[in-house]
């Protein structure tokens, strides 16, 4: 039998990039679900600020709300990454990958 949708268990795996432990939301874009701050999101977006406005189901999933959202997760991400900077490891990670070349100069 399927678990009930407030039973805490969503069918979708967590995101690498956008899982925060303390994260106040869950959204799930088809098949990955984004724990992230609910906060943030209604501050910098309309749209969620609107979202958020309206009673949302009962569905929870590590004690936060869960939204199920109709966009791809790759579309999902590009909307996170912008209202949610990288860190700064993440900084020194990706500017110790690049080398400088004359193709770039």
């Amino acid at each position: 039998e399927p678990p009930s949708p407030a039973s805490g268990k969503i069918e979708a795996a967590e995101d690498q990039e956008f899982w925060f432990k303390d994260g106040t939301v869950v959204l799930v874009a088809r098949t990955v679900s984004f724990r992230v701050y609910r906060g943030t999101l209604a501050q910098h977006s309309l749209v969620f600020t609107d979202m958020f406005s309206f009673p949302q189901p009962p569905e929870t999933a590590n004690g936060c709300p869960v939204v199920h959202l109709d966009d791809s997760p790759q579309d999902l991400r590009y909307v996170l990454r912008a209202l949610f900077p990288l860190r700064l490891s993440e900084y020194v990670h990706v500017f110790c990958h690049i080398s400088p070349s004359s193709d770039h100069l």
